[in-house]
């Protein structure tokens, strides 16, 4: 399915979450993409989608900090199905 666009010109530390399965982080001349699936209530339609930020570049340590933090690491979220396999 299509993919959702959001840029973020000054993105705030809530912006910067993903919230779902990251997939890919592209990076571009002066900004860069984060592809992701959002887990909502409805699995089988969100997963279906993949959806993209944009942010600045001078962004992107910033982006790692935050979703790699060791008590909500954000880029190994999975839906509980996949982690009993």
């Amino acid at each position: 399915m299509s993919d959702t666009r959001q840029i973020f010109n000054k993105p705030i530390d809530s912006d910067l979450i993903i919230p779902g399965m990251l997939l890919e982080v592209k990076v571009h001349y002066n900004s860069f993409s984060v592809f992701y699936q959002f887990e909502g209530f409805d699995k089988f339609e969100h997963q279906l989608v993949v959806q993209e930020k944009i942010f600045p570049i001078s962004y992107l340590v910033r982006f790692f900090k935050i979703n790699g933090e060791a008590d909500k690491n954000y880029f190994v979220m999975r839906p509980k199905e996949l982690l009993e396999n």
